[in-house]
């Protein structure tokens, strides 16, 4: 079928259009505002199950809205009563965090607030009717 001086003409109209269209698109994808993820260094002292307690380590968050909504990522270590393991954690800000603490001595799960006026509270994590039992709290140095 054959194209007619007319219909060639509403075709590239239309293409234009879309162009302008993608094109202004695109622009709204390169004129959105990036949020900058940040990485502190977390140094807290408190307690743990009744024991004096340090935590050391390394918090990444990943902002992706400008209400600070993001996500967490923490890794370090923590020392208590003479042992010392690893503590992991992360989830998005809406939330407690899910983790882990693990040592010579064992695994717990964990929920953890991190950034309670400067403090960070550690929940026994497993899942179960009524609240959560807390088993630490610690003051932290963000850097």
């Amino acid at each position: 079928m054959r194209s007619t001086p007319g219909k060639a003409r509403s075709l590239r109209w239309r293409d234009r259009i879309a162009g302008l269209g993608v094109a202004a698109v695109a622009g709204l994808i390169v004129a959105t505002p990036a949020y900058p993820q940040q990485l502190n260094q977390l140094a807290c002292q408190g307690q743990i199950y009744g024991l004096q307690a340090v935590i050391t380590g390394q918090r990444l968050y990943r902002p992706y809205n400008a209400l600070g909504d993001g996500e967490v990522a923490f890794d370090g270590r923590i020392q208590a009563g003479g042992i010392t393991g690893t503590i992991r954690y992360g989830g998005y800000t809406n939330a407690a965090f899910d983790g882990f603490i693990q040592s010579t001595a064992g695994s717990v799960q964990i929920s953890v607030l991190d950034n309670t006026g400067g403090r960070m509270i550690i929940y026994e994590g497993t899942p179960r009717l009524g609240a959560p039992e807390q088993i630490g709290i610690f003051v932290c140095q963000w850097r």
